[in-house]
């Protein structure tokens, strides 16, 4: 930046005022650990259901109500 601004307090005030709405306070680290772990849930129900609908194909089983997910 060129240009330095020199905000009164009261500015500064108004300015936080209109930010604070916006603003979040969390622990970040716990939010990463915990997308990590939902993530690696994720992917192995994902792969179990993979392997059930392998499984359910390769046996020929109907399934009438869930037929369009397999």
């Amino acid at each position: 930046m060129d240009t330095y601004y020199v905000l009164s307090d009261a500015q500064k005030r108004e300015l936080y005022l209109k930010a604070e709405p916006y603003l979040t306070i969390s622990d970040f680290k716990s939010i990463e650990q915990n997308y990590e772990q939902l993530s690696e849930k994720y992917n192995k129900l994902e792969k179990n259901f993979e392997d059930l609908k392998k499984y359910v194909r390769e046996n020929s089983i109907q399934i009438p109500h869930l037929s369009n997910l397999f």
